[in-house]
C-alpha cells in the first residue's frame, strides 16, 4: 500500500492491511490479494475517524471497514421491512373491516 507522508492528507488509503473477520462478511484474506480503494476524505473526517478508532484499539482501515459493514446491513435490512410492508400493504383489502 502506498503510504502518503502528509498524515493531515484529505485522501485515505482504505485498503486491507491486516487480516480480519467482520461479522463473518469479509471472512480472512492476505492483504496482497485484497481489493484497495482510495478514498477522499472531507476536512476534519480523518481526525474523527481516529478519534473513533485509538480507543478501540483498531486500525482506522479497520473502523472503516466496519462503518461500511454496518452501512450495508442496515440498508439490507431497510429494504427487506420495505418489502414486507409491500406485501402487507397489497392484501389489504379496500373498505373492508374486520371487527
Amino acid at each position: 500500500m502506498q503510504k502518503h507522508e502528509d498524515q493531515g492528507s484529505s485522501a485515505a488509503q482504505v485498503s486491507t492491511e491486516q487480516g480480519m473477520a467482520m461479522n463473518g462478511t469479509m471472512g480472512s484474506y492476505s492483504s496482497r490479494t485484497a481489493d484497495k480503494f482510495v478514498i477522499r476524505l472531507p476536512p476534519g473526517m480523518r481526525r474523527q475517524v481516529q478519534s473513533e478508532a485509538v480507543p478501540l484499539h483498531i486500525s482506522m482501515n479497520s473502523w472503516i471497514l466496519q462503518a461500511i459493514d454496518e452501512k450495508l446491513d442496515r440498508d439490507q435490512r431497510a429494504h427487506k421491512a420495505l418489502d414486507a410492508l409491500v406485501v402487507a400493504a397489497s392484501s389489504v383489502v379496500p373498505g373492508r373491516s374486520d371487527g
